[in-house]
């Protein structure tokens, strides 16, 4: 009888160990997806302020050019009232 408990206490040891990596695994998975998640956020918010530069300098180039065109409008209005 001596030997069966023996073996039976080998099995459970080696459930127990099997059950420890498993969990550990799934906790290293969980935590490396929980740095990608951060890392991804990161690119994200980065992104979404080069994004937001982008649009102001879209909206001051846009300015320049109306006013340039009001220039050259009015200066072609000068040059024709001038003729």
């Amino acid at each position: 009888m001596e030997r069966k408990s023996r073996v039976k206490f080998d099995e459970q040891i080696a459930k127990q160990k099997q059950d420890e990596a498993r969990r550990r695994k799934i906790a290293e998975t969980r935590a490396e997806i929980a740095r990608q998640i951060e890392d991804e956020n990161r690119v994200i918010a980065q992104k979404e302020q080069e994004v937001m530069q982008m649009e102001l300098l879209e909206m001051e180039l846009i300015k320049k050019l109306q006013n340039t065109q009001a220039i050259q409008k009015q200066a072609y209005m000068d040059l024709e009232s001038a003729i």
